[in-house]
């Protein structure tokens, strides 16, 4: 019984996030039909110089930061179809930013633990996986349980656990390679090639 009633509690949360995703998808749409930022001159002249820049750069550098920031800013300056074209070199917020869906965690935050949060969806350049930042820094790994309920929420995306010095190089294909830092839906710190195995 514990295990039908997780996983139907599992499946409410997932239905849940994908209601928030389409409808924040719907606001977004909305607002940029009806005040068509992008089609007032100032912006239209910063987006021009912009995409002016990025044409003739190798490769494209993000950085961390404010998520919220920085994918607004990638909309409004219209920066995806450079950034499928190019090698991109990101971490933190820039790392994010590259998946499907963006997700906010923090179980080391000042006024205690947060839920996981499902924000918005980033770019979709990186497909089935959901970047964790500084993950040994902002996640209680130690606590299996917890860590378990995040991997099998975001299932069948991998949890990607991005701490300092950790590589994850991009398929062609957008899916990430065998050996990538990933959760097991047990909670455990793995890589994505002993989860294909199982």
């Amino acid at each position: 019984m514990r295990d039908s009633a997780l996983k139907h509690a599992e499946r409410v949360v997932r239905d849940l996030d994908t209601r928030h995703i389409d409808q924040v998808t719907k606001v977004y749409a909305d607002f940029w039909a009806q005040t068509a930022p992008h089609e007032r001159p100032a912006i239209a002249r910063a987006r021009a110089e912009v995409a002016q820049q990025l044409a003739d750069v190798e490769a494209v550098v993000m950085t961390g930061g404010d998520i919220r920031v920085l994918l607004n800013s990638l909309h409004l300056f219209n920066i995806t179809p450079v950034l499928a074209r190019k090698p991109i070199i990101a971490w933190g917020a820039g790392a994010m930013a590259l998946t499907e869906r963006v997700v906010l965690f923090n179980d080391r935050a000042t006024h205690g633990p947060t839920l996981a949060e499902v924000y918005a969806e980033g770019l979709g350049l990186v497909k089935n996986a959901v970047a964790l930042p500084s993950a040994r820094d902002r996640l209680n790994l130690s606590d299996k349980t917890r860590m378990a309920t995040i991997a099998r929420r975001f299932a069948p995306s991998q949890c990607l656990l991005l701490d300092a010095g950790a590589h994850v190089g991009v398929c062609a294909d957008g899916l990430i390679p065998a050996g990538s830092p990933v959760l097991a839906v047990d909670g455990t710190a793995t890589t994505s090639e002993s989860l294909e195995a199982a």
